[in-house]
């Protein structure tokens, strides 16, 4: 079981004073009792799992909402409270709950952020954090939702919204992304002045995948390892005054994270006398002139 993993509590807390005995354990620095409190604390998150195992009846979804509710919140007040040495709490749970079945995993993204605007910020982190890449159709769906209601961003819906990933969002729900652009566009002059540049973070994210759209990647099938490129390239190129545009445009480099890696063995293995003088800008347009011209990958 979940539990197992680390112990049972020792201490038989109750919920309702747990928060004040917290604070004056901290207050007054009772290390025995901070510690009994915290172990307790943790078996409550481990609780969550075990719920789950047992297949959730009736009454055991009732325990599960109510042991999640209680961790959440404590894990905040405990954050905000003492910082951030605090956030091991917030994931233990994230942990936790990512172990959990598929399906009931997205059942409980659902149901919390269904509650979008009355929910702490902290809350809505959590939840992101909790999501797979394949799960995030649930938040673009609850977008769109308050997107067909709403007459004002309020802030937890731009706090979603600016804290969404972007790219897996688009590359896994390009359909649901565009259906929220189209709507974000259309509600343009509702947008409080405040908060514009935090929303044109999204609008203007997915206008350029619109308009540029990601090339599909080429298959490139004598793809060679870092040992390779270190004894063949890099290393002979060590003397050499052009040697980042020689990486850039040799033939073998094939992708940009190559010449990342290039970037990586010379700043991990050149001493400060070798680091060769470079001109930025040249070497970026350089890379960018490279990647569209010779076709490579990213």
């Amino acid at each position: 079981s979940f539990s197992s993993m680390n112990g049972k509590s020792e201490a038989p807390f109750e919920e309702k004073t747990f928060r004040e005995l917290h604070k004056l354990s901290m207050v007054f620095n009772v290390q025995w009792l901070v510690g009994s409190l915290q172990k307790y604390f943790q078996g409550r998150i481990y609780q969550i799992g075990d719920l789950y195992s047992k297949g959730l009846s009736d009454i055991e979804a009732v325990e599960f909402k109510k042991e999640t509710k209680f961790v959440m919140e404590e894990s905040r007040f405990m954050f905000e409270k003492w910082g951030d040495r605090f956030l091991i709490y917030l994931h233990t749970f994230i942990g936790v709950v990512r172990l959990l079945p598929i399906d009931l995993i997205k059942a409980f993204l659902e149901e919390s952020i269904s509650d979008l605007n009355s929910m702490a910020l902290f809350d809505i982190y959590t939840l992101l954090a909790i999501a797979e890449p394949l799960q995030l159709d649930i938040f673009l769906r609850q977008i769109l939702k308050e997107l067909a209601e709403i007459s004002i961003f309020g802030e937890n819906f731009i706090f979603l919204l600016e804290r969404l990933n972007l790219i897996l969002s688009h590359i896994h729900f390009p359909e649901l992304n565009e259906q929220v652009l189209d709507l974000l566009v259309a509600k343009l002059d509702i947008i409080p002045h405040k908060d514009t540049k935090r929303v044109f973070k999204f609008l203007t994210y997915n206008a350029h995948k619109k308009v540029f759209p990601q090339k599909p990647l080429k298959s490139v099938y004598d793809a060679k390892s870092f040992e390779w490129f270190r004894d063949g390239i890099f290393e002979g190129c060590r003397n050499n005054p052009d040697n980042f545009l020689f990486v850039a445009e040799h033939k073998h480099v094939r992708s940009i994270n190559t010449f990342i890696d290039y970037i990586s063995y010379v700043l991990l293995t050149y001493g400060e006398d070798e680091l060769p003088e470079i001109n930025v800008t040249e070497i970026l347009g350089q890379l960018v002139s490279n990647y569209y011209n010779r076709d490579l990958n990213k």
